[in-house]
This record gives structure tokens, sequence and C-alpha cells, in this order.
């Protein structure tokens, strides 16, 4: 009898909990009346502001290059009116540069670089830094009104909010021209929205209008971004107690959408012309990098690595070598066990709190469900080790973390310290962070590769051949000095293709660097010695890592030089004159 009376006494406490919050809580969070809201956003965003990431990463040189590559094709503004002048109408090379992955990251940068030329700005890089920087503190404010809406309190949501705020991936990818912030925004605007919703109202078609133009937008700007339809929709359905025909209309409008701007960008690129075609465009990267491989046993270790990196700013050398050393694999399976293990515990105190919480955040949190499987399950097949690919699973991760500090029933008399903990939480990430990587990264001085780059384009010609293995140097070489000295990519970065075309590239480059020495013109490789063999680097001592046999093989019918050093993260390395065997070498010049 006791133990019934016990149950009948937690379901009580339960109901009087719910009925307190709905008394607390009003149904629309009002954020202009709230000075947290402001900080919740206004704080990240100066942050991010005063310190800008200025340690490019090789896909932002080249979007920042085939951005201002269309612009200089059109006229300047003639006037504050019209900043979109054009002299001649080029609009068909605009469309020509829709990437399958990002359909709307060009044009939007285009029209943003159009309006800044207005105030005599004609690169890229800044402007679409600060649009990030806007779009990942907003939300900031986003999460925090949504954690408002269901329940949370002021100092609970703006934790929250600021420990997404800081977390490394979300920081890093706020800060540069990237594809990841905006689409980012939209989704959590979304939710708001869907948590928003009065429930003694119908489902509006406005509603369902606003979300198929958010959910749509934000899967043009980044394709993994589609998963959040389905997440959308289970939420339409079971918290708005939307009709099932209302929530088939968003599906479609909203596929309908994103379709169309595929075909477009298909259509423009020319890859519309057979479904062959337009596979091989939308997979692109799956035919010849590491991506999409499928599933085994050292995705799942690169897991850890994914996941270590959106939280916290680890020292490169420890978190971004993928070689074989088996230093290496430990400190992978050892960040593995511990962010799976925080996030088991997670989890289960999270289930164990399961009956205390409001209908609004049982509904939230299976919504942050359904998109952990879908988000992660797309990650952990394409590549885990990416960050950008499990930012959308830091919103899940710091919502439960919230909801652990909901109400005072969680934790009893421990809520303010397990509060305080959080808060030490949130130091210890900012300081690591802004400390290890952030503030690092904002002085250009330390931007290795573009002093690399300025190193080369002042010591090799314009006649030579450069041969580079790494991804970074090419458009930063094109892009900041405006040259194309360089000729090939390395015989590292032709390892993935298939053999038939490889050996193809590989006779290319050898007939380049015939025709090279057949023409007066020297040939210097950059990859020969690079992150593989540093003569006292740290690669070596901690990862046993090596050089691929098939650069040796490669290049063993010729003589490789010393040139001139060049620096790296955590050393520096040579690059080598190639000549043909039998000559002598020059002497080296120490740059």
């Amino acid at each position: 009898m006791e133990s019934v009376q016990q149950v009948q006494q937690v379901r009580q406490e339960t109901r009087d909990h719910r009925r307190e919050d709905a008394k607390r809580v009003p149904s629309r969070v009002v954020a202009w009346r709230d000075p947290l809201w402001y900080a919740s956003w206004a704080v990240p965003l100066l942050v991010y502001l005063l310190f800008p990431n200025r340690d490019y990463t090789a896909d932002a040189l080249i979007y920042a290059g085939q951005i201002e590559s269309i612009t200089s094709l059109f006229g300047p503004p003639d006037h504050w009116l019209n900043p979109f002048a054009i002299s001649p109408p080029y609009f068909a090379v605009l469309l020509e540069t829709w990437h399958p992955h990002h359909i709307l990251l060009n044009p939007f940068g285009f029209v943003l670089l159009q309006i800044v030329r207005v105030f005599g700005i004609n690169r890229i890089l800044g402007p679409m830094a600060t649009a990030n920087s806007l779009a990942g503190a907003l939300s900031c404010g986003f999460l925090y009104l949504l954690l408002r809406q269901v329940g949370a309190e002021r100092r609970v949501a703006l934790t929250a909010a600021w420990l997404l705020a800081f977390s490394f991936g979300w920081w890093f990818y706020a800060i540069i021209l990237e594809a990841y912030a905006i689409p980012l925004l939209l989704l959590l605007i979304a939710l708001y929205l869907l948590f928003r919703h009065d429930l003694q109202q119908q489902v509006s078609l406005g509603l369902l209008v606003a979300l198929s133009l958010l959910s749509g937008v934000a899967g043009l700007f980044h394709e993994t971004h589609v998963f959040a339809v389905p997440v959308i929709g289970y939420l339409l359905l079971t918290r708005c107690r939307a009709r099932p025909l209302q929530v088939l209309g968003y599906l479609v409008s909203t596929g309908i959408i994103i379709g169309s701007g595929y075909l477009v960008g298909a259509a423009a690129s020319g890859h519309l012309g057979s479904l062959a075609a337009f596979r091989l465009w939308l997979t692109e990267y799956t035919q010849w990098g590491p991506w999409g491989k499928g599933l085994a046993l050292s995705r799942l270790r690169d897991v850890g690595i994914g996941t270590a990196r959106v939280f916290w700013a680890f020292p490169r050398f420890l978190v971004l070598s993928n070689e074989p050393g088996w230093s290496s694999r430990l400190l992978a399976w050892m960040l593995l066990a511990l962010f799976g293990g925080a996030g088991l515990a997670l989890v289960l105190l999270t289930w164990r709190r399961w009956r205390t919480q409001s209908p609004d955040q049982v509904a939230l949190l299976r919504g942050m469900a359904l998109l952990t499987l879908l988000y992660g399950g797309f990650a952990l097949w394409w590549n885990p080790g990416d960050v950008e690919f499990i930012l959308p699973l830091q919103l899940p991760f710091w919502i439960a973390v919230a909801f652990l500090l909901i109400q005072p029933a969680f934790f009893g008399e421990r809520n303010g310290r397990a509060t305080g903990v959080v808060a030490v939480l949130l130091l210890a990430i900012f300081t690591n962070n802004f400390a290890g990587r952030i503030y690092p990264s904002s002085r250009l001085a330390n931007n290795h590769i573009l002093y690399n780059a300025g190193q080369m384009v002042r010591y090799v010609q314009d006649t030579d051949l450069v041969i580079l293995d790494t991804l970074s140097w090419d458009p930063a070489i094109r892009y900041f000095y405006r040259t194309t000295r360089v000729g090939f990519h390395g015989v590292k970065r032709l390892s993935p293709l298939a053999t038939e075309e490889r050996e193809e590239r590989l006779r290319i480059l050898r007939e380049g660097i015939d025709t090279a020495w057949r023409e007066g013109r020297r040939v210097f490789t950059q990859e020969y010695d690079s992150y593989y063999a540093y003569h006292e680097g740290i690669y070596r001592t901690a990862f046993g890592a090596r050089r691929p046999a098939e650069v040796d093989v490669f290049y063993a019918p010729y003589l490789l030089c010393p040139s001139f050093r060049l620096r790296d993260t955590e050393g520096s390395f040579w690059v080598y004159q190639v000549l043909p065997k039998g000559q002598e070498c020059p002497t080296p010049q120490e740059r």
C-alpha cells in the first residue's frame, strides 16, 4: 500500500509542478522585455567581431575567389539605390558557380558583396565572416528563446546559449566564410516558431509557409539540412497537433523549394543532360575523397575525434592527424570513450527525469532525439571526423544539459551546485578555445599558409612549375597573390583515385615536368617532405608518420634538391627543386 501511495504522491507532485510551470511561464516569451535575451546573443556577437578568424580554410578561399570572380564581371554600383548595376549582364556565370552541397552560398555572397561595394569594399572574406558571426550569435539568442518558451529559467537558458556560442566548432564556423552558420540559424528560428504556437489555436497557413521557407532555404544553404524537414514535420504533427494534410503540405512545399534549387543549379552547371550526370554532380565528393564510404570500425573511432573538435580546441597535431600511429588511434578511442560516456550519462539522467517534465519539454526532447538519429547517422556514414557535419548535434546536447537544470525538482537542493558546475564548464570552454585557437587564429601573422604562399611567390618565378600536395596552398596563392604559378596537385592527392585514372594523371604530371625542362623552366615540389617527414617534426615522433610509398616511387627517377624552407603548424620543411639525375644541386636558400 505504501508503494501505491508513493506513486500517487509522485504523480500529484508532477501535476503540481506542471501547474506551477503553466503559471510561471507565459504562453509566448516577449524577447524585447528580457535583458538576458540581449546578452545571449550580443555578448557572443561582440566576441566574434573583435576576434575574426584569419586562419582561412581552403574552402573559404575557393568560395571567396568564385564570388569575387563573378562580381568582377559587374560594373561598380552607380548609386545607393541600385547596387546591382551590371555591365553587361553575366547572370549565366553566376549560375555556373552553384555548388551541389551548398546551392545558395555563392549567390548569397554575390548579393552581399554587391551591397558592400557601395561602401568601397571589394573583398568578400570580411563581409561573409560578419554575416556568419551575426547568424551564429542570433542562433544563440533563438536557443535562449526556445528554452524559455518550454519553461527554462533565464539563467539556465543563458548558460546553455553561451555554451553553444563558445563551443569550438560553433565559434570557429561563425567567424569565417563557410556555409554552416546561416542554415543553423534558420533551423533554430523554425524550432522556436513551432513551440511558440498557441495550442488553443489551429495551425495557420502563415506558420506552414514560414516553416517551409525556413527549412527549404536551410536545405539549399547546405544539403545536410534536408534532415531538418522530417524533424519539423514530426513536431508539427505531435506538438502543434497539425492535421496530416497540413503536415503533408509542409513536406511537399519544402521539397519543391529544395528540389527547384537543385534543378536550377544542375541545369546552370550543365549536369542535367542525363540522370547519370545529375547523380555524379550530387555525389561529387564521394567519387574521389574519403567521404561517404560506408560504416567501418575506423569510422567509429573518428566519432571521438570529430566530437572532441566540436566542443574543445585541441592542438592540431593531436586531433587532426589521421596517421596510422598507435598513439593517434589510442587518443581517438579515448576521446570516443570520453564523449560517448558523457552523452550516455546525459541521456540516462534526462530519461530519469522524464516524468517531471512538461509536455513541451518532452516534445522538444523527442524532436531532438529524432534530429540526433538523422544528422548523426549521416555524419557517421559521411565522415564523422569532420566537425561541420556534427555541428547540428550540439543543439540536442546543450538542450539536454539545460533540461537537467530546468526545475529545482530535478536536483533538489543540489540544483544550485549543478548550475555552478555548468558555469565552471562554460568558463573552461571559453578560456581553452579562446586562448588555444581563436585568438592565435585572429592574427594574420599566424596564418602559416598565407605566409608560405607569399614566400613561394617571392622565390618562384612566373614560368616555374610548382607541384603541391596541400589543397590550401593553391587557393591561397591564387586568391591573395592573383597568380597561377601552380601547375598540378601532387602525387599524394591522386592516391584515392581509381588505378587507371591515377596512372593517367601521373603520366600527365611526368609530361608536365619534362615539358618544363625542355622549355628551360624550373620545377619545384612541396609534397616530398610535407607532413610526412619533418626533419625534426612532432608527427614522426608522436605518430610514426611516414611518406606514402607512391610519392617515393614517383620521384625515384629524379634528383630532389632542398631549395628553401617553409613553416607549418608544428615545424618547418623544405621545398625541393626537381632535377634530372646526374646534375648537381644548387645551394639552398634559407627563407
